[in-house]
C-alpha cells in the first residue's frame, strides 16, 4: 500500500509537470509569464501556504518532541550542506552548477511527496504535526542559506531577510510554539490561498523544462550525480544518526522519509526568479523524482527492518 501512495504521488507530480510543459510548447506560458506567476508564487501564495501549516492543534505532539525533530533536522541541514558544500569544492564546481548541486542535494519534497506517504504509513495527525516541524526547519534554512546560492550577491542584511516568505515563516514557528490557533475564517482564507502553491510551482518547472530532451536528462552525468547524493549518500548518513538518537518508530521515520523525498520544486522556482540555471535545476528535480520512486520504498524497508521485530 505505501510503494503504491508513492507511485500515485510521484505520477500526479508528473502529470501537473506535463501540464506546464505542454502550455510551454504551446507558447500559452511564456517567459515574461513565468517571471510573473513566479512572483505571485514567492509573494502571495507560498507565504499563505506556511501561515496555514502552522495552524496546528495543541496537544497534537509534545512540544518536546517537536522541539526534538526541529534540532535533529537542524543538525541534517548542516551536515548535508557541509558536505554538498565540500564535494563542490573538490570537484570545483562553477557557479551555476554548484548552485544546482548544493540545492537539489540539500532540500527535498516534504509537502507534495513526504506528508501523503506519512500520513500511509503512521495514519492520524501524530505524523503530519512532525512533517510540518521539519518543515519550519526547511524555510529557515531554505529562504536564508538556500536562495543565496542562487543570488549574485549573498551579502547578508536584514532588509534582504523581510521578505514575505522569511516573515510567513516566523508566523508559523510563532502559532506551533505558542499553541495559537488562528480563527476560521483567516485559516480558510491562508489554506485557500496556499493549496494554489503545489500545483503552481509545478506548473512552473514543466514551463521550465517545456523545451527540454527528456532523454537528456535522463543520461546526465552530472544529475545522476546528483540524485544519487540526494537520494542515497545524505539518507545512508542520516540513518546512523536517527538510531544513535533513540527516537521513537514513528519519529524516527517521519525524519527518515522526509530526508528521502526528491529535490523541492521550490529550488527551482528561484533558480527562474534569479536567473541561475534554472533548466538544469528543473531537470534535477525531475530525475531525482524518477529515481526515489526506486530509493524511498528501499529505505521504509530498511527502518522497518531494523526497528520491527
Amino acid at each position: 500500500m505505501t510503494i503504491l501512495v508513492m507511485l500515485q504521488e510521484t505520477l500526479l507530480l508528473f502529470l501537473v509537470i506535463g501540464v506546464g510543459a505542454f502550455l510551454s510548447n504551446r507558447e500559452i506560458i511564456d517567459s515574461h509569464t513565468t517571471k510573473q506567476l513566479n512572483d505571485v508564487l514567492m509573494k502571495i501564495t507560498l507565504p499563505c501556504s506556511l501561515i496555514a501549516s502552522g495552524n496546528v492543534t495543541p496537544g497534537t505532539a509534545a512540544k518536546r518532541d517537536l522541539l526534538t525533530i526541529f534540532l535533529v533536522f537542524l543538525v541534517y541541514y548542516a551536515g548535508a550542506i557541509l558536505l554538498t558544500e565540500g564535494a563542490a569544492r573538490l570537484m570545483k564546481l562553477d557557479r551555476q552548477h554548484r548552485a544546482v548541486f548544493c540545492s537539489v542535494a540539500i532540500f527535498t519534497n516534504k509537502a507534495f511527496i513526504g506528508i501523503p506517504i506519512l500520513s500511509a504509513l503512521l495514519g492520524g495527525n501524530g505524523g503530519v504535526v512532525y512533517a510540518a516541524i521539519t518543515m519550519m526547519a526547511f524555510n529557515i534554512v531554505f529562504f536564508t542559506y538556500g536562495v543565496t546560492l542562487f543570488e549574485e550577491k549573498s551579502r547578508f542584511s536584514w532588509r534582504q531577510f523581510l521578505t514575505p516568505t522569511n516573515l510567513a515563516t516566523l508566523v508559523m514557528t510563532l502559532l506551533v510554539v505558542l499553541e495559537l490557533q488562528l480563527p476560521a475564517f483567516p485559516q480558510k482564507f491562508f489554506s485557500l490561498m496556499g493549496q494554489v502553491t503545489t500545483p503552481l510551482a509545478l506548473l512552473l518547472v514543466g514551463a521550465m523544462l517545456g523545451k527540454s530532451n527528456f532523454l537528456d536528462v535522463l543520461r546526465s552525468r552530472f544529475l545522476l550525480l546528483v540524485s544519487t547524493v540526494r537520494l542515497v549518500v545524505i539518507p545512508l548518513i542520516f540513518l546512523p544518526f536517527l538510531l544513535w538518537m533513540r527516537l521513537p518508530y514513528d519519529q524516527l521515520m517521519v525524519c527518515m522519509v522526509m530526508a528521502c523525498c526528491p529535490a523541492a520544486t521550490i529550488v527551482s522556482v528561484v533558480a527562474q526568479r534569479e536567473g541561475v540555471a534554472p533548466e538544469l535545476t528543473s531537470q534535477g528535480v525531475v530525475h531525482s523524482t524518477l529515481l526515489s520512486m526506486a530509493t524511498m520504498p528501499f529505505f521504509v524497508w530498511l527502518v522497518n527492518w531494523l526497528l520491527l521485530p
